[in-house]
């Protein structure tokens, strides 16, 4: 009997297929994918980003967006638990 053989699944590669700066961040506010029209709008690279925090590559601040008032993508999607463009 022949075994089947699974896909490859390459979160990175299906990242990249999207045009638009696109990264996927833990509770923590901890950068733990991003794809290469992200690196490329905040002149950085995935090796340098991923496992850092997004205010940090966003604002270069220490705390997150909505500690200063501004509107924080993260926590409205904490918030409401639904997915923010």
């Amino acid at each position: 009997m022949p075994t089947e053989k699974k896909p490859v699944f390459n979160l990175r590669s299906i990242l990249d297929a999207h045009e638009n700066p696109f990264v996927i961040i833990d509770e923590n506010y901890t950068i733990i994918e991003a794809n290469r029209a992200y690196c490329t709008r905040y002149d950085t690279t995935q090796s340098e980003i991923v496992g850092s925090k997004c205010h940090m590559v966003h604002h270069k601040s220490a705390l997150p967006c909505h500690s200063y008032g501004e509107e924080c993508p993260m926590q409205m999607v904490m918030d409401s638990g639904e997915r923010y463009e």
